[in-house]
Formats: structure tokens, sequence, C-alpha cells
């Protein structure tokens, strides 16, 4: 099962990494370059990896266990180090022409999901292509989004 939170001016996102039910769970500062984390499950202590090569807004892991970033581009990090790769800048389409993602989830089919900054705006991503399309708006301020255990979003 993938899970996530985001903090104030911290986001912590884990992995169920195998069926034995391990889990990796990491985290960023909120800051250019910011320090990266893993997180202890069982009473949160921090343990510092080292320092991102980007600014890293929200973070997710995919089905296949690849962890990503989004803000106004999509990127691969490292969940060792924290470091990126492969970043890419969002193409917005079918909606306004661009939005920072505060938050990601992954739906467990592999679908990812963005919401705007403090805009409502949801956008399906396409990992693949970079490509942002508008879904919608709740017309409500949100940071943050989930797939519930049914998954419904």
């Amino acid at each position: 099962m993938l899970r996530h939170m985001a903090l104030t001016c911290f986001t912590i996102c884990c992995a169920n990494t195998a069926l034995a039910g391990v889990i990796s769970m990491v985290g960023a500062e909120f800051a250019a370059s910011g320090r990266f984390y893993s997180v202890n499950e069982r009473d949160a202590t921090l343990t510092e990896l080292g320092r991102t090569n980007s600014f890293l807004i929200s973070l997710d892991y995919s089905p296949s266990v690849i962890l990503y970033s989004v803000g106004t581009s999509i990127q691969e990090v490292d969940p060792a180090t924290g470091l990126t790769s492969n970043r890419r800048p969002l193409t917005f389409t079918g909606g306004p022409s661009s939005d920072l993602m505060s938050g990601i989830t992954f739906s467990t089919s592999g679908e990812l999901y963005g919401v705007g900054n403090n805009t409502g705006n949801i956008w399906k991503i396409d990992v693949g292509t970079a490509v942002a399309e508008f879904v919608g708006t709740s017309s409500a301020t949100m940071f943050a989004l989930e797939f519930g255990p049914n998954g419904v979003l």
C-alpha cells in the first residue's frame, strides 16, 4: 500500500516495499537544496541522508517503487540520497496554463494525480510524457490529496 502525508515545511512519504510489510519512509526539508531524511516509522526520528539538488515540493512512490517529486516539473528522486534525475517541466493541458503541485498521489494502477497549491485544481500527470491533464477543480483550498482504501481519490 502506498501512502504519504505532508507536514508544514516538510514532506514525508512511504512505500510498502515488500509484501512482508517493510516500510521505507523518507522526507525532504521544504527548501532549495534542503536536507533529505529517512524517517523511523516507529518513533519519527530523522536520519539525514544528504542534501537535495532540487526543491522537492511533493513526494510519492509509484507502485513500481520509484520516488517522484512534482512541483512545476516532474523528477525522479533517489531515496538513498535525495538527489534528483530525469527532471522535465510539466506541460499543462485542458485548463490553466500552469500550476504548482503541492500534493501528489499514485493510484494502485499507477496513475499519478496532483493538486494545485491553494487552487483546488486536480491534474492527472503522465510520468512518461510530463503532461498534466486538467481533471477539474474542487473550488476549495487544498494542499494534499490521497487515494482512500476503497481506491477513491
